[in-house]
């Protein structure tokens, strides 16, 4: 698929160079030759069925070189002419087809014969073969006529790109091929192919105290950080008033609000109903009565919990809690799936047996990572049963990320599952959600040095 790439830097004297590097499913990065020092614009091809990320550097006439600036992380697929997502309108036959993504393509050559390609993304290729026998087709995307693909050719020419189109961002679209009927001639259909940008999780819990400056540092790793912003809890301390969440939070962390999917600490519950919290956050809070709720990003279905079991009638087996996210799972299957809560099950500071019940529903439906507060550290556990047994074929990947700016708590017993932990660094874990997999990053603020990262498949 062809990418256009595009980049810019600025500095006193002008910028001498830029240097331009790629990644490919998460390797070393490898150097891209411009077609001059200067140029901020470059059209690549990209194979599908891989991530992507690309990083550019300046220097400038003064000999100085900046960091890197990096671009975000997104994914090529190619979806083969028997995908699901492509429906077929008149008379299509598959046929083994050499070159092909799959060994096949589909050909029709009746004029008003249709495949219809769904899909969300920001760019979109079709892929077909070209030859002496290639035909014509009209390109809609979107319902409205695009272009005339002419797919003849003196020679035989498999998987070629002969139509494409980029949006400035990831939406849901419409591409539709219609065969303009030529007596001995066809059009055929390999495959579709889709770039889009992984959507990115990105957040902490145990965030404001009007006395303390953490988080500010923190809201600034944000300010950097595209994505939806997840928050574990515990949002302005130390009783989540609406004063409170107006002097405190709001001035930081309330820069990125609109984009915030939070869910509640005890200390939110400190104000009568949590009603600093949901008055504050609004509909992104959920229902003021449950404070739990469900939506998607990308391929993954995403879960915030309440975890404050008293204020909503338990967390217990059969509780309304626990029964609307089994019906939710069970209603929305999906192969990767997240959910975070203010209490984490398993730390190095204190475990919460309360919130068994719902990582058990988890775990029964394949869920994947958990993420939590409330303990004022970061923590990465092994993958684990609900009841906190080693599970490398299904077990929940948890973190506590308790280090939003409030302050730090002296860890106890160390947990036999505990990967790696840290109580005197703030920061921010981010997540990056591919199709069938993960990465994470712990970043610190600025002046501190630890980190933590990683990537883990979905079950």
């Amino acid at each position: 698929m062809p990418v256009r790439l595009r980049w810019s830097g600025r500095a006193d004297g002008g910028v001498a160079s830029y240097r331009l590097q790629q990644s490919t499913n998460g390797r070393a990065y490898q150097a891209i030759i411009l077609p001059s020092v200067t140029a901020t614009t470059l059209t690549r091809l990209l194979n599908p069925d891989s991530n992507y990320r690309f990083r550019v550097q300046a220097l400038d006439t003064a000999g100085n070189l900046s960091a890197w600036a990096y671009g975000p992380v997104f994914t090529v697929a190619a979806q083969q002419e028997n995908n699901r997502a492509v429906a077929y309108g008149g008379a299509w036959t598959r046929e083994a087809t050499s070159g092909a993504y799959g060994g096949y393509a589909r050909y029709a050559s009746a004029g008003g014969a249709t495949a219809t390609f769904r899909f969300t993304g920001r760019n979109v290729a079709w892929i077909a073969p070209k030859g002496t026998r290639g035909g014509k087709a009209e390109v809609y995307v979107d319902g409205t006529y695009a272009a005339t693909v002419n797919l003849y050719s003196t020679t035989e020419l498999p998987r070629r790109v002969v139509f494409a189109r980029s949006w400035g961002s990831t939406a849901s679209h419409t591409l539709r091929v219609r065969v303009v009927g030529v007596y001995g001639r066809r059009v055929g259909v390999d495959a579709f192919v889709v770039l889009h940008m992984d959507p990115v999780l990105v957040g902490a819990g145990d965030i404001a105290d009007c006395a303390t400056v953490g988080d500010e540092a923190t809201a600034r790793l944000l300010d950097r950080i595209a994505g939806t912003v997840y928050t574990v809890g515990d949002h302005a301390y130390f009783d989540g008033t609406a004063e409170q969440f107006a002097n405190c939070y709001d001035p930081y962390w309330g820069r990125h609000k609109a984009r915030t999917r939070p869910t509640p600490g005890n200390h939110d519950y400190h104000t009568a109903g949590a009603a600093g919290y949901f008055g504050y956050f609004g509909a992104n809070a959920g229902d003021p009565s449950k404070g739990y709720y469900a939506y998607s990003r990308g391929a993954w279905r995403i879960y915030a919990l309440n975890s404050n079991c008293s204020q909503i009638g338990g967390c217990h087996a059969g509780s309304p809690q626990e029964q609307w996210l089994r019906t939710d799972l069970a209603a929305n299957p999906r192969k990767c799936v997240l959910a975070y809560l203010h209490h984490p099950r398993f730390s190095s500071r204190y475990n919460y047996p309360s919130v068994q019940p719902l990582l058990q529903a988890l775990y029964e439906y394949g869920a994947d990572v958990a993420l939590a507060g409330h303990e004022h550290h970061y923590e990465r556990l092994k993958p684990l049963t609900p009841s906190g047994v080693v599970d490398y074929t299904r077990g929940i990947r948890q973190f506590v990320v308790g280090t939003g700016g409030r302050d730090f708590f002296p860890l106890r017993t160390i947990h036999p599952a505990s990967e790696t932990r840290n109580n005197h660094t703030f920061g921010v874990l981010k997540l990056t959600l591919h199709p069938r997999s993960y990465t994470w990053q712990f970043v610190p603020v600025a002046g501190k040095t630890y980190t933590d990262s990683g990537v883990s498949n979905c079950h």
